[in-house]
């Protein structure tokens, strides 16, 4: 998204990528390979906001995505196998239920994130940084990577 130079702002283009939190517990390799990309990647973000100021990215770090009550994007979740489709619908809502600080849902999730790109939640991200109390951690170079507590505290959801 490019933020226009209606208030004599340098155009800029801000990236906000979604990486579901994946437990690195136990020895997996998928599991640490994919941290390892995950990792790699934010660093190498962080490096090109360095050196490019208009450049802002993120990482947005959703838990248990929950799609059931947006209706809208139900016909595009994959649902390959039926049986796992409950089981996963299933211990989305047991998430939902015991554990809503995990629980992600799409429709809020999705303003969050439409927010994030447009600059309108810069604001309450450096309130967050500034509580010091977790969920928000910044690499050099400006890099920001919010965890799910935040991004449903920005959605309202705590």
């Amino acid at each position: 998204m490019f933020n226009g130079s209606k208030q004599g702002r340098r155009e800029s283009l801000i990236l906000a990528i979604t990486s579901k939190v994946t437990l690195q517990q136990g020895v997996c390799r998928a599991r640490s390979m994919a941290g390892k990309i995950k990792g790699e990647t934010e660093l190498e973000l962080a490096q090109i906001r360095r050196e490019n100021p208009s450049f802002h990215a993120m990482t947005a770090r959703p838990n248990a995505v929950d799609p059931h009550q947006h209706p809208e994007i139900l016909p595009y979740v994959a649902s390959d196998n039926p049986i796992m489709g409950r089981k996963f619908g299933l211990a989305v809502r047991l998430v939902a239920k015991y554990m809503g600080w995990m629980h992600s849902p799409t429709q809020p999730l999705g303003k969050v994130l439409t927010e994030l790109t447009m600059g309108r939640l810069d604001g309450k991200i450096e309130q967050e940084i500034g509580k010091k109390k977790g969920g928000v951690e910044r690499l050099e170079g400006g890099f920001v990577v919010l965890e799910n507590t935040v991004l449903r505290q920005l959605a309202g959801l705590n």
